[in-house]
């Protein structure tokens, strides 16, 4: 677009700013879409902004007159990604589990790498990330690989696997430090389970944020978080031995991710060559985070 370009109109959601931009370009008038503070701005030439906007008007009220259909479900991508994904996570707490079980290399993965909260107060912050990785039995972390996968697996759609598996691993380990400030002194925990609880929440905060434009009731536009809500409170509680408090500041932290313009995010990284990065990021951080619990261990 050559000439100097006005906005035309803006939206939050972005399928109807590209309908629209297709029923200018079928008219004949070029325009282009552009992100700016969390909205879908409608840019056309400056000299087609009055023939723009007669058209718009004349196709918004042809669009009213219809009557309403569905409206289409949320384009999600990344199928056989998000799949590989979870294999890769899966693979991981496997991984590091059966390291820790056998004391592989002389030491004592557990002791280095557990959340506890003295220790993380004190400064000990890569326990709040190895922690993840830990698990005390069979049951323990075949029940964290089959929720993390399909919590994993959803946010993988909506993100792209490597941004989300990165949000998911940041938002658990912030799950994890609010558990340990927040939690009695003595308290020890292991396991993927804050970061599953981080994925919920910011999966159901995110679908929300993306509903809230939406024409339809308010049920349907609050129906992720409640659904969050109620998941974390059935999945989220059970025996004394469940850290139920980390569950809930798992949920917190992914729900506050989910809060965030994340759509940036997604445009970002739309390509493969970013996701890899994000994924190759999320296991760099976790190897880090290691090297330094068993170097200061040792």
């Amino acid at each position: 677009m050559s000439e100097a370009s006005v906005e035309l109109g803006r939206t939050g959601d972005a399928d109807l700013a590209e309908e629209y931009r297709l029923v200018l370009l079928a008219r004949g008038i070029d325009a282009n879409i552009a992100h700016l503070d969390g909205a879908y701005v409608l840019l056309v030439a400056t000299g087609r902004y009055e023939e723009a906007s007669r058209e718009l008007a004349q196709y918004s009220n042809e669009r009213r007159a219809q009557r309403p259909a569905a409206e289409p479900a949320m384009h999600l991508p990344w199928r056989n990604a998000s799949l590989f994904a979870v294999g890769i996570y899966a693979f991981v707490l496997v991984f590091v589990t059966n390291l820790a079980v056998r004391g592989s290399f002389g030491g004592n993965w557990y002791a280095a790498g557990r959340l506890e909260v003295d220790r993380v107060v004190a400064g000990q912050w890569w326990r709040c990330l190895t922690a993840l990785t830990l698990h005390v039995d069979f049951e323990h972390l075949i029940a964290n690989i089959g929720f993390g996968g399909v919590f994993g697996f959803i946010a993988g759609r909506f993100f792209g696997p490597g941004a989300a598996w990165l949000l998911i691993l940041l938002a658990g380990a912030a799950g994890n430090c609010a558990d340990a400030w927040l939690a009695p002194a003595g308290h020890r925990a292991v396991g993927a389970s804050t970061a599953i609880f981080a994925a919920l929440g910011l999966t159901s905060v995110f679908s929300w944020r993306e509903r809230s434009t939406s024409r339809r009731i308010w049920a349907y536009r609050v129906a992720p978080v409640v659904a969050g809500v109620v998941l974390l409170a059935y999945t989220g509680t059970g025996d004394e031995s469940t850290d139920v408090l980390a569950h809930l500041t798992g949920f917190l932290a992914g729900a506050t991710a989910g809060s965030l313009p994340l759509n940036s995010l997604r445009r970002a990284c739309a390509g493969g060559a970013a996701q890899l990065a994000c994924g190759i990021a999320a296991i760099s951080v976790l190897i880090v985070a290691w090297i330094v619990a068993i170097t200061r261990a040792g």
